[in-house]
């Protein structure tokens, strides 16, 4: 009574020998040949036609998870992990190579304005975000950097519920300002290695305690974005949905725009360094009406063509030696987010940037570091989306128009560098501080002009 399948002489199979039978099975009962069969046989061929694509599905799947990793070596990363891998780091940081961000010699003799880019950070210091945390300080610390810049998806998965959301402090003060904005500082050890070796790492004067401007990403519009808006914080600026700041010389600090501009502030009468206009995007793309958790809540508060009127004319009265556009979507990409439906605004938003002459537009969204030079524009497009999760590259670095300078998965950061000669963006890695591609424009009369990187 007792006795098993095997003792019969019959053998378990697994899934996959299972449905390698049953497809074998189906294949016997058509016709040899082609797919081709006759009306009588029409169910026969479906059926073979589903498990066909069921299979072709699951291929996919697993090439797509994989993706999702970063490739290989990166690990599973997931924003719901425990406490205690928030607090670790993923990499030792032994070495500090932030001495490779020191302005080339023949450039040091000019007086320069610095600051960081980074996107798609907030994820309770988990997916690494530590480390570049680390080594985003590290790089403030020798520039030295003035302000910070976010390009969007500040808090996932979801933004913040309110002004009193605890992951403003859990994603941003205690990951980027440590014990001196009230939180935590970063500790724990590499991979592998959780004997608190790098706990005192950071140091104890935080160079990341600057005055922080955001714009919004499509995971924070799933949230409350009033909250993100009406934040008041020490270093937290998200005046608006889209506004800007000017840069009147190295040394100061971005400002808003003053009589005669579009947010009230200092005399802007004379010329000055750069000005960063900061866009909300997400409103933008027709993808979203798709996505009921975000189309829900930007129908009741959004106007794109009032925003896009808005940028144009900021623009195009604006006195910037450099102008700079900052955004959450890219306008070009090699990553998994290449070809999303901006409907007519992808051309209305690309014509607006090169009448006006914008040097960077500066972008996140997709979770790597790229910079793209498409061919006959003058823009420079710089996705880095890397503050955290980093997901791989989809597409080859060259396409027909395009001409990619940089493409990377790699957790980083870029650093932007104006002075009045020339403009200069480098990517620094999050993983060992160290400078992966510099990128330099030339100041004049005509299109901003690209040096050999």
């Amino acid at each position: 009574k007792h006795e098993t399948a095997s003792s019969h002489g019959l053998r378990s199979r697994t899934p996959a020998q299972k449905q390698e039978r049953q497809l074998k099975a189906l294949q016997q009962e058509c016709p040899e040949g082609s797919f081709i069969h006759r009306s009588d046989e029409k169910s026969c061929d479906l059926r073979v036609l589903m498990w066909m694509a069921l299979m072709v599905t699951a291929a996919l799947a697993c090439v797509l998870f994989w993706v999702e990793l970063g490739g290989p070596g990166r690990g599973l990363c997931d924003w719901r992990l425990g406490s205690e891998t928030s607090e670790a780091l993923c990499w030792n940081h032994e070495k500090d190579l932030s001495h490779e961000l020191q302005i080339p010699k023949d450039h040091d003799h000019v007086s320069w304005h610095h600051f960081i880019a980074i996107g798609d950070w907030g994820r309770d210091g988990q997916c690494c975000q530590r480390d570049v945390a680390l080594e985003m300080e590290r790089a403030a610390a020798v520039l030295p950097v003035s302000h910070i810049v976010s390009t969007g998806d500040n808090f996932y998965p979801s933004g913040i519920k309110s002004l009193h959301d605890e992951q403003v402090e859990t994603s941003w003060s205690s990951v980027y300002m440590g014990e001196e904005a009230g939180g935590g500082v970063a500790k724990g050890g590499g991979r592998g290695d959780r004997d608190n070796k790098n706990k005192n790492i950071r140091g104890k004067k935080n160079s990341l305690i600057l005055p922080w401007h955001f714009v919004l990403g499509n995971h924070d519009w799933r949230g409350s974005v009033e909250s993100q808006v009406n934040l008041s914080l020490p270093h937290w600026n998200l005046p608006s949905r889209y506004f800007s700041r000017i840069i009147t010389d190295p040394n100061a600090t971005p400002s808003p725009r003053g009589a005669g501009g579009y947010e009230g502030g200092g005399d802007d009468s004379g010329s000055f360094l750069g000005e960063l206009f900061f866009i909300d995007t997400t409103p933008l793309l027709n993808k979203y009406k798709k996505d009921h958790r975000v189309w829900r809540n930007i129908r009741k508060t959004t106007n794109s063509y009032r925003q896009l009127q808005w940028l144009e004319n900021a623009l195009r009265t604006s006195k910037a030696a450099w102008k700079i556009v900052i955004g959450h979507h890219p306008l070009y990409t090699y990553g998994a987010h290449h070809g999303e439906n901006w409907g007519p605004n992808h051309a209305e938003l690309k014509r607006i940037l090169e009448e006006n002459r914008v040097s960077f537009y500066l972008s996140g969204h997709d979770h790597n570091l790229q910079c793209i030079r498409p061919v006959n524009e003058t823009v420079t497009h710089v996705v880095t989306g890397a503050g955290s999760k980093v997901v791989g590259l989809f597409r080859a670095y060259k396409d027909s128009g395009l001409y990619t300078t940089y493409s990377k998965s790699i957790h980083g950061f870029a650093v932007v560098s104006l002075s009045d000669k020339a403009a200069m963006m480098r990517f620094v890695s999050g993983e060992d501080g160290s400078v992966l591609h510099t990128e330099t424009l030339l100041a004049g009369n005509g299109p901003n002009r690209r040096l050999a990187s």
